[in-house]
């Protein structure tokens, strides 16, 4: 595909807990067929159990992405897969606390796409990652109580922060064009959250559409409804960033 952009567009892939770039394959590969550089950010456990931990690890995300996409940027997609969504929540306190230093990324992010957000408590957090890493019903069950246990014990340290990250999340996100996916089932999230969230963004001034499937899992969208996905995020992409120009076929 050709571009009258510059530089070609980057696409900012965050990803879940505990994947690699084995497992993410499929959305990189789902960007690089339309010829967009992937940069792919697998956060870890600690930035999600201890805040401050992730706040360092998302300033020097963005200080690598800054050198990376250079000093007069590019089109930026973004794209948070559920605890993904979270560091994006991260990213956005950068934006707010440090405006100049990534100014030229904020103001350079076309669309974003928000698949599975992780909209909860830390009591649904607990339940939510042990579901995730557990193999077992009793290695899930001691991963919860030993997490639900890490969350009471630090809940002056913690709880405020995660407050903070889901109030920027829902109320102070980039106002670009969204799409945001969930399921029925979800762990993450209730229909209710996620429709709360929804208007959010609608109200922030994000121009948003939500998909919620009845019948996929929790951050595995891409897998269950290929075609679907992709239509849905290369037609936002299209719109977003319209002097990619249309390729001959998107799927």
């Amino acid at each position: 595909m050709m571009y009258s952009v510059t530089r070609k567009p980057v696409v900012v892939l965050l990803t879940w807990l505990g994947s690699s770039p084995q497992l993410t394959c499929k959305y990189s590969k789902m960007y690089q067929d339309l010829g967009l550089e992937v940069i792919l950010k697998c956060p870890s456990l600690m930035s999600f159990i201890w805040p401050r931990s992730g706040i360092k690890d998302a300033l020097q995300f963005l200080i690598k992405l800054k050198k990376e996409i250079g000093p007069h940027g590019c089109p930026i997609i973004v794209h948070g897969i559920s605890i993904g969504c979270y560091y994006y929540s991260l990213i956005m306190h950068h934006f707010k606390t440090n405006q100049k230093m990534f100014s030229v990324i904020e103001k350079n992010i076309r669309c974003q796409f928000m698949d599975s957000p992780v909209v909860s408590d830390p009591a649904g957090y607990a339940t939510s990652i042990a579901n995730i890493v557990a193999s077992s019903n009793i290695g899930s069950l001691c991963i919860w109580a030993s997490i639900s246990s890490y969350f009471y014990l630090t809940s002056p340290f913690t709880c405020r922060y995660y407050e903070y990250f889901v109030h920027l999340f829902l109320f102070e996100q980039p106002v670009v064009p969204t799409l945001m996916m969930s399921c029925v089932g979800d762990p993450m999230t209730t229909r209710e959250k996620f429709d709360y969230a929804y208007q959010c963004f609608m109200q922030r001034g994000c121009e948003t559409t939500k998909k919620y499937w009845e019948d996929s899992v929790h951050a595995q969208h891409l897998k269950y409804h290929p075609v679907t996905y992709k239509e849905l995020v290369y037609n936002l992409i299209i719109e977003s960033i319209p002097e990619m120009g249309k390729p001959s076929s998107l799927l």
